[in-house]
């Protein structure tokens, strides 16, 4: 009975060490293991160096530079002090400031002046591309007005050579009238100086051909025509001007 119990913790024994026997990983050979990526050294990045502050341009100590512009009045009249004019100082002890441009002195506020070159070069520029953009746009206006009075110079020309168009035209219409009605009076001077045959026509005397209305009415005919002849050159000129304005 005591060995079945010797035997029985023996066997208990042996299997609690063997339950509690650590198990190993499996092992795998070098050529399966994964190989992992290097980690990337990240590249030091340039610290930008600061930027060095250019220095202002200041005038030599006693001068200024006039940033508004402002005008004394003066016996002869207004004595002006335009941007960008240097100016002398006199007197800089006081709230203002007392200048000279070497003809009058004055007194002003100091915000009227400057000392920095820069500033002073900047406001020349811009007075510059102002007068120059002025001077531009004041081209243009010039030559707008040119071409408009030239358009106004030929619509008045054309205007004129039209009218005196109408009054040739005119004229030569009257003499036609004229030379009609001229016409028509001598035609009837035929019956009292002749004989009228279906066949033959007028059967006229002399008398008809020396008859004082028949001879005046045709010297003024002839008039009439060489008037509608210059007409007729005259209208031939006027009409070739006419052509001719744009």
């Amino acid at each position: 009975m005591k060995t079945y119990f010797s035997a029985t913790l023996a066997l208990t024994t042996l299997l609690l060490i063997s339950c509690e026997k650590k198990v190993e990983p499996p092992v795998i050979p070098p050529q399966e293991r994964p190989i992992s990526a290097p980690t990337p050294t990240p590249t030091p990045q340039a610290t930008p160096l600061p930027q060095a502050t250019p220095e202002a341009r200041l005038c030599p100590d006693g001068t200024l530079y006039v940033v508004k512009h402002f005008s004394v009045r003066t016996q002869d009249g207004l004595h002006g002090f335009p941007v960008g004019k240097q100016v002398k100082v006199v007197n800089n002890s006081g709230i203002d400031v007392v200048v000279t441009d070497g003809t009058i002195e004055t007194t002003h506020a100091r915000d009227y002046f400057t000392n920095d070159l820069d500033k002073v070069d900047s406001l020349r520029a811009t007075i510059k591309r102002t007068v120059q953009a002025s001077q531009s746009q004041t081209a243009v206006t010039q030559t707008a007005k040119a071409n408009n009075d030239a358009i106004l110079h030929q619509e008045r020309e054309r205007s004129v050579i039209q009218n005196q168009i109408r009054r040739n035209e005119e004229a030569k219409k009257s003499a036609e009238t004229q030379i009609s009605a001229l016409k028509a009076e001598i035609e009837s001077l035929k019956p009292k100086y002749g004989t009228y045959n279906p066949s033959t026509g007028w059967n006229l005397r002399k008398a008809y051909y020396s008859s004082p209305t028949k001879q005046r009415n045709e010297m003024l005919i002839s008039q009439l025509e060489s008037q509608q002849r210059a007409i007729d050159t005259t209208l031939q000129q006027l009409r070739k001007q006419l052509s001719e304005i744009k």
